[in-house]
């Protein structure tokens, strides 16, 4: 089924006479009813792609608000004035970019556990996972990075119910934007994009999350100490939060 077809076949801005978009589920449905027979195998990996086929893969068809696309504005059959930005791509992420993303982070955590576990135990010691907020509020362009987050916590969680019996402290502590390199790339990005100067740069990437400010490392390993002090040993199996109040997600795509 051609995604493009659905999409036209619901709303047109260069149509003469745009119908109101309540009439867009009575159009889309009719569609699919005559489109979804039509469905076929593949192809799996696409046929073209840059810089070759990739084996094996998983193609996703995205008609979302996941890439930039043409902005239009024109009033309904209702009166309405609506704002549509037409976006259809495909994200392609192989085995390799989910087995890399699960390494880093997921299976790093569960080697140095399970290397160091007798250790732990012997001394009644404390695990902190450094994971992050990308699971709370996952959204399609991190979606290995929440995946990964999202399997961290849960194998947080279950070490934790094994701490119990074992006299080991776990806990996750999840960051949201803390000045990092990577915070600076991200901020070069925007410099470049809006013009604007370091700070003005910072203080709008703030408004745009948000939130209270943004973290510094020492915040992050503040909250670790408290942790793992003895002010902080009836924590168990949580997950908190450090992340100025960030609600809205942090989408990567942003600084492509």
């Amino acid at each position: 089924m051609n995604p493009a077809k659905v999409a036209r076949a619901t709303l047109n801005p260069t149509d003469k006479q745009t119908p109101s978009l309540l009439y867009g589920d009575e159009r889309m449905f009719a569609r699919l009813v005559k489109e979804i027979p039509k469905l076929t195998t593949g192809p799996f990996p696409p046929a073209k792609f840059p810089g070759g086929p990739r084996l094996p893969s998983t193609t996703l068809y995205v008609t979302t608000t996941l890439l930039n696309g043409e902005t239009s504005r024109f009033t309904d059959t209702f009166g309405t004035v609506v704002q549509d930005v037409d976006r259809r791509g495909i994200f392609t992420f192989t085995e390799k970019d989910w087995q890399d993303g699960f390494n880093l982070k997921f299976f790093a955590h569960v080697h140095l556990c399970r290397s160091t576990w007798p250790l732990l135990k012997a001394a009644g010691g404390s695990v902190v996972f450094i994971s992050g907020i990308g699971a709370r509020a996952p959204v399609a362009d991190y979606m290995i990075g929440a995946s990964v987050i999202g399997a961290s916590l849960a194998f947080m969680r279950a070490l934790a119910d094994l701490g119990k019996r074992d006299g080991v402290q776990v806990n996750a502590v999840n960051p949201g934007s803390v000045d990092t390199d990577r915070f600076r790339q991200r901020l070069a990005i925007i410099m470049k994009k809006t013009g604007l100067d370091e700070a003005a740069a910072i203080e709008h990437h703030r408004k745009e999350l948000d939130i209270t400010r943004f973290g510094l490392p020492g915040d992050v390993a503040a909250l670790v100490r408290f942790i793992v002090s003895p002010q902080g040993r009836w924590l168990h199996g949580s997950a908190v939060d450090i992340d100025g109040g960030q609600v809205i997600p942090l989408r990567m795509s942003m600084y492509d």
